[in-house]
C-alpha cells in the first residue's frame, strides 16, 4: 500500500488513543523518506534521525525484511506496546519500488510496575519452579522466558563463559540465535556481569558510559553471573529499546531469586544429558547403543514418510572376529571392537548414522537414499577401514564384514519389519562366505562394494522397482574372478588449477582378510586376467560417463593386468562404441614400451587404431628412455617423487631433469608426479617443468561416489592455490 491508501483516522498521538503511525523507509540507503504525523508525535525525531536512520526510531529496522514482529515504544515515561508491520511499497510518490512501508500499531499502555504485580511476579516463578513434570532443560527454558516477563524484557541468553566467548546454550524469544552460538564476551550484555561477578543491568545503554559494544543488540538489559562448579555462566534479559523506569532493589532481589532457580535447572538438566548418554550410548565403543539406534530408526522412518523418500538400514557383522577372541581372549576382543568403532565412528559421513546393535554387529541408518551407489559407496568404506590389521600386544589380525540391506518402504513398512529384513540378509550374506554385502529381494555381492553377477544384474531393472527413486544407478558386472573394487587417485594439474585426471586402482576384497592393496591377488591365468581387464574397463568407460553427466570430464588412467591385443574387440558386442573411450587413457610401462614384446606391440597397434591415449608409468627420467618411446601416442608421462629427488640429488641431476621434461614437452607430452606429500614437494617438481601432481598432497584413491563427491566440494569451494 501507499501512503495515499491508508485508512482514515491518522493524526497526532493523543492521550489515550490508539497507535496508528506509517514510515516509508528507502531500502537502498536505509534512509527514512516519510513519517506521518502520528509517527513524528510518536517519536519525536530530529533532524538527524531523518536524514541518518530509522533504526535510531526503532532498532529492528536494521532489518527491511518485509515481516511483522511485536516491540515496545516509549513516549517520555509512557511505554507502550505496539505490533510492527514492514511491507514491500508500490511504486508511488515516495518511491520507485525500493522502499518499504513500516506500520506501528499500539494501544496498550504499560503502568508502571505496582505492589501487587511485584508479588505475582515472584509467586509465579515459585510455582514454575516447583512444577513437577518438567525435564531440566525444559523448566530452565521456562524459567528464562518467565525472567523475560517478570523484568519486562523482551529475550533472553544464557550461555557458558570459555575462553573469553558467551556459547549460547539456551534462548528464549531470541530467534536469530541458536544454542552453539558464540560471541566474544566484551561484545555481550553478559561481560560487565561476569568481569564483576554479579549482577549488571543498564536501563538504556545510549545513556549510560559503562555499556560496551554488544554483538547482541541490547538496549537496555540485566546480566546475571553465577558459577556451577569450576563453569562460569551468565544469563542475560535483553531488550531493544530503553527502559522506562530504572531497575530497582526489587528487580535485584527478583534477579538473585531467579539466578538460585536457574542453577538448580541447569544443575538438574546436566544430571539427566549425563544420564540420558549413558542410557543411549555403549560404553565400550562410545557409538550409539541399541536402544539409540532403534529411535533413530523410528525417526528416520517418520521422516522418510512425511519426505516420501528411500531409506536404508545395515546390519553388518564382523567376519572373523571369532578368532580375535580365541587368540586374544575377552580383553583382546574388547581392544579389538573399541578400535573398530572408531574406524567405523571416522569412515562414516555426518548424516550416516552407526550404531553398535551388540556383540559385533552394528546398525547404519542412511537417509535419504537417492541410488544404489550411496549404499556400495558406505560399503567399500567400511570394508577399507576393517581391511587395516588390528594390533593386540603381538597379534595381528584382519577383519571383514558381512552385510544385510533392507529399504523401506519396498522391503518393509515399519521398523520391526525392517529390522528382520536387514537381519536376514546379513545372515544370508554371512552364510555365502562373508564380506559380501546383500539385499533382502534376493540381490548379492561377491564384495562389499555390491557386485554382482551377469545373470542377477540383467534381472534387475534400471530404477524403480527396488524400491530406489527413478535416478540413474550403475549396475556393475563382475570380473570372472569376483571380489574386485575400482578407485580413483586424483590428478591436479597445476598451472590449470584443475583436477581433470585420475589414475584407475583395482583393489581386491579378500573374503577372509578384506581389501588388499593394489597389485596383489590378481589371478594367476590369463582368462582370468584378461576377465579382469574386461571388467575393469567396463567400470572406467561407465564411471568416466557417470562424471561427464555431474559435469566432470576427467581422463582415466586405466593399467591392464594382461594388455591384451583383443580386449577392445571383446567390448564391442557388448555395446561400447568408439566414442565410450575418449576419456580412457591405457597405463603402460616404460620398460615395456622401450623394448616390447610381440604381443605387446600388437597391443599398442590396437591402442592407436582405437584411439586410446597412452600414458607412459615407470619413467626414469633418463633422455634415453624418453628417445626409446617418442615414436609412440603417448599424451604423458609419469615419474615418481621419490625419482625426481633421487636424480635432482646428483651433480648436475637437475640440470638432466629440465632438458628431459623440456624435451617431453617438445614432443607434446605432459608431465606428471606421482607420490607428491606436502606442498614443498609440489613447489619442487613444478620449478622442474612438471605440469601435474599426483599423491596424498592432493587426495587418496576413493570409490566413484565418493570421487563425485569430493569433486564437487571443490568445486563448491576451491581449494587455496
Amino acid at each position: 500500500m501507499t501512503p495515499e491508501e491508508a485508512p482514515p483516522g491518522h493524526g497526532a498521538l493523543a492521550p489515550g488513543e490508539p497507535i496508528d503511525a506509517l514510515l516509508v523507509v528507502d531500502l537502498r540507503s536505509g534512509a527514512l523518506l516519510f513519517a506521518d504525523a502520528a509517527a513524528v508525535e510518536l517519536f519525536e525525531p530530529g533532524d538527524d534521525d531523518v536524514a541518518l536512520a530509522p533504526r535510531r526510531l526503532l532498532p529492528q529496522l536494521v532489518d527491511l525484511t518485509p515481516r511483522e514482529f511485536v516491540t515496545r515504544v516509549r513516549r517520555g515515561a509512557v511505554e507502550v506496546e505496539a505490533s510492527v508491520t514492514i511491507e514491500a511499497l508500490r511504486p508511488g510518490p515516495f518511491s520507485t519500488g525500493e522502499a518499504v512501508l513500516v506500520r506501528i500499531r499500539g494501544t496498550e499502555r504499560l503502568p508502571p510496575v505496582t505492589e501487587d504485580e511485584r508479588v505475582r511476579r515472584r509467586e509465579s516463578l515459585l510455582s514454575l519452579i516447583v512444577r513437577h513434570g518438567f525435564a531440566g532443560a525444559q523448566q530452565v527454558r521456562a524459567l528464562l522466558r518467565e525472567g523475560v516477563t517478570g523484568l519486562g524484557a523482551e529475550s533472553a541468553i544464557l550461555g557458558r563463559i570459555e575462553n573469553s566467548e558467551l556459547h549460547v546454550v539456551y534462548v528464549a524469544d531470541a530467534p536469530a540465535l541458536v544454542s552453539g552460538d558464540a560471541f566474544p564476551l566484551s561484545r555481550t550484555p553478559a561481560y560487565d556481569a561476569v568481569v564483576r561477578a554479579g549482577t549488571f543491568a543498564v536501563a538504556d545503554s545510549a545513556d549510560d558510559g559503562s555499556a560496551g559494544d554488544a554483538a547482541i543488540a541490547a538496549r537496555s538489559y540485566l546480566s546475571i553471573a553465577f558459577r556451577i562448579g569450576s563453569e562460569q555462566w551468565c544469563a542475560s534479559f535483553i531488550s531493544t529499546q530503553p527502559r522506562s523506569v530504572p531497575f530497582d532493589a526489587d528487580d535485584w532481589d527478583y534477579a538473585e531469586f531467579l539466578r538460585d532457580a536457574l542453577v538448580n535447572a541447569i544443575q538438574r538438566a546436566e544430571s539427566e544429558a549425563q544420564l540420558e548418554f549413558k542410557a543411549y550410548t555403549d560404553t565400550l565403543t562410545g557409538l550409539p547403543n541399541r536402544e539409540a539406534a532403534e529411535l533413530r530408526l523410528e525417526e528416520s522412518l517418520a521422516e522418510a514418510r512425511r519426505l516420501d523418500v528411500v531409506a536404508a538400514l545395515l546390519f553388518v557383522d564382523l567376519d572373523g572376529f571369532s578368532d580375535v577372541n580365541t587368540a586374544a581372549k575377552h580383553d583382546g576382543g574388547d581392544a579389538v571392537l573399541r578400535e573398530v568403532g572408531e574406524r567405523l565412528r571416522h569412515s562414516l559421513r555426518r548424516e550416516e548414522f552407526i550404531g553398535r546393535w551388540g556383540g559385533d554387529e552394528f546398525v547404519i541408518i542412511l537417509l535419504p537414499i537417492n541410488s544404489q551407489a550411496q549404499i556400495e559407496s558406505v560399503a567399500t568404506r567400511i570394508a577399507d577401514v576393517l581391511s587395516k590389521p588390528f594390533v593386540y600386544g603381538e597379534l595381528s589380525f584382519v577383519l571383514g564384514a558381512s552385510v544385510g540391506v533392507a529399504l523401506f518402504p519396498a522391503d518393509a513398512g515399519d521398523a520391526a519389519g525392517l529390522r528382520n529384513a536387514a537381519d536376514a540378509a546379513m545372515y544370508r550374506a554371512k552364510n555365502d562366505g562373508g564380506a559380501r554385502i546383500h539385499f533382502h529381494d534376493g540381490r548379492r555381492a561377491g564384495g562389499p562394494h555390491n557386485q554382482r553377477s551377469a545373470s542377477e544384474s540383467d534381472s534387475l531393472p534400471e530404477t524403480g522397482a527396488d524400491g530406489l527413486p527413478d535416478a540413474p544407478v550403475r549396475r556393475a558386472e563382475p570380473s570372472a574372478e569376483a571380489g574386485f573394487l575400482v578407485m580413483y587417485d586424483p590428478i591436479h594439474y597445476v598451472r590449470e588449477g584443475e583436477v581433470s585426471a585420475a589414475e584407475l586402482v583395482v583393489r581386491r576384497i579378500d573374503p577372509e582378510h578384506g581389501l588388499q592393496p593394489p597389485g596383489d591377488s590378481l589371478p594367476a591365468d590369463g582368462p582370468g586376467l584378461r576377465a579382469l581387464d574386461q571388467w575393469t574397463l567396463r567400470e572406467a568407460v561407465a564411471d568416466g560417463n557417470a562424471l561427464a553427466a555431474q559435469g566432470f570430464e576427467i581422463a582415466l588412467d586405466v593399467r591392464l593386468a594382461a594388455a591384451h591385443a583383443g580386449i577392445f574387440e571383446n567390448l564391442y558386442p557388448a555395446g561400447f562404441t568408439a566414442g565410450d573411450w575418449r576419456r580412457i587413457r591405457v597405463a603402460i610401462s616404460a620398460r615395456d614400451a622401450a623394448d616390447p614384446t610381440p604381443e605387446f606391440a600388437r597391443f599398442l597397434e590396437v591402442c592407436a587404431a582405437y584411439d586410446v591415449g597412452l600414458v607412459l608409468d615407470g619413467f626414469d627420467g633418463s633422455l634415453a628412455e624418453l628417445e626409446a618411446v617418442e615414436r609412440l601416442a603417448v599424451s604423458t608421462l609419469r615419474i615418481r617423487y621419490d625419482v625426481i629427488e633421487r636424480i635432482a640429488a646428483r651433480p648436475g641431476g637437475r640440470a638432466s631433469l629440465e632438458g628431459t621434461f623440456a624435451g617431453a614437452r617438445a614432443l607434446g607430452w605432459r608431465m606428471i608426479a606421482s607420490g607428491v606429500e606436502n606442498e614443498s614437494q609440489r613447489d619442487d617438481v613444478v620449478t622442474l617443468g612438471v605440469d601435474g601432481v599426483q599423491g596424498p598432497y592432493v587426495g587418496h584413491a576413493m570409490t566413484a561416489v565418493d570421487f563425485a563427491a569430493w569433486l564437487k566440494a571443490r568445486r563448491e569451494s576451491p581449494p587455496a592455490p
